[in-house]
């Protein structure tokens, strides 16, 4: 089992996933909502496979599991960049049994989102 401490997505991921992040889901949630420790917290033991899941099916709200898989995919790596998880040279996958394989553990370290790294993605 990998962790999301291991390089787990790329940074060209990210910034997709932070274009996916402002197309469909900032006009309802702010970045800060997923950055920090208690939001990381709620998910400990967990895998991404578990958030992906959560995403696909309840996101956007108008239009649950509208997105391509890859989509959730960058959006989720976007999330663990502005929560200071490394990258990798890999993107994150979208195959659910790749996702499965990857848990989220802590402890956080977490350096408050600045308006820059959220827009940079």
């Amino acid at each position: 089992m990998r962790s999301v401490k291991d390089g787990v997505y790329s940074i060209e991921q990210a910034k997709r996933g932070l274009k996916g992040y402002k197309k469909s889901c900032l006009k309802c949630h702010h970045p800060k909502q997923f950055a920090g420790p208690a939001y990381m917290d709620s998910w400990s033991g967990a895998r991404i496979y578990d958030l992906f899941e959560v995403l696909r099916r309840t996101m956007p709200t108008e239009n649950p599991g509208s997105l391509k898989r890859d989509q959730y995919a960058a959006i989720i790596a976007f999330l663990l960049k502005i929560n200071s998880f490394p990258p990798g040279e890999q993107m994150l996958s979208s195959e659910s049994d790749d996702l499965k394989q990857i848990r989220i553990e802590g402890p956080f370290k977490w350096a408050k989102p600045t308006k820059k790294s959220v827009n940079e993605g």
